[in-house]
């Protein structure tokens, strides 16, 4: 029995139809009479666009969440280097003055690293592009295995690398880079003879050797030079104030 003022849906026994059935109460002639009406509707079509609109609905959700994805997937690509997948300069450019600010509101220093392959252009020569390119991961892996969760890691281009390493100062950097160092010039690449490699390094600092990304750069690349200059294979702390 259907109450007063409740409803029920019926689908007919070959499934077509829909049907909304109702059950109003009417005021009788004679009381104490008890009339009710029963209304029923066809609502198929109406039912028929609901399940239609959630399913565009569900559909329009999960392309969303392709297009998401797929973006976060392409925006990934602009910020890492397609050889090694670091991060790449524009990455840098992105996060450094963020890393900055927090750095002078913690009162932190903050160093950053240059490093260049040593004489990349003998080992491309000698034992061709390929081998280069695995010089190049070689590093990348070793600098990404022994770096922290804050460091930020990246290839600038070419065979120069830069690691910012939020919380270190020139000093501490150094300790870092020489480790890096040796345990990169340890290893044995097979080319047409197995042969070692190394890279120098250059390293500045917030506050003593600027602030700004571009200055830090400019005072870690002349100290890269003086590393060169010195017989590679080594590393030179820019100078407070240079």
């Amino acid at each position: 029995m259907l109450e007063t003022g409740s409803h029920l849906e019926l689908t007919t026994p070959d499934g077509g139809r829909i049907l909304d059935i109702r059950a109003y109460e009417i005021e009788p002639f004679h009381k104490p009479a008890r009339t009710r009406m029963l209304v029923m509707r066809d609502i198929t079509q109406r039912r028929q666009a609901e399940d239609a609109l959630r399913e565009a609905n569900l559909q329009l959700t999960d392309r969303l969440a392709q297009i998401e994805t797929l973006q976060a997937a392409l925006r990934e690509q602009t910020l890492r280097d397609p050889l090694t997948h670091l991060f790449n300069r524009r990455y840098l450019d992105e996060t450094f003055e963020r890393e900055r600010e927090r750095a002078e509101r913690e009162a932190k220093p903050i160093a950053v690293a240059m490093l260049d392959l040593d004489d990349f252009k003998r080992i491309n020569d000698l034992h061709g592009h390929q081998v280069g390119d695995r010089v190049l991961q070689a590093l990348a892996s070793l600098l990404q295995q022994q770096s922290r969760a804050a460091d930020i890691v990246c290839r600038l281009g070419g065979e120069e690398f830069m690691v910012v390493l939020p919380g270190s100062d020139a000093e501490q950097a150094q300790q870092r880079v020489e480790a890096w160092r040796r345990d990169f010039h340890r290893q044995e690449h097979a080319g047409e003879h197995p042969f070692r490699a190394s890279f120098s390094c250059g390293i500045a600092a917030l506050p003593g050797n600027g602030r700004a990304l571009d200055e830090l750069y400019r005072r870690a690349d002349q100290a890269l030079y003086q590393a060169k200059a010195a017989g590679k294979n080594c590393s030179v702390r820019a100078a407070n104030g240079q």
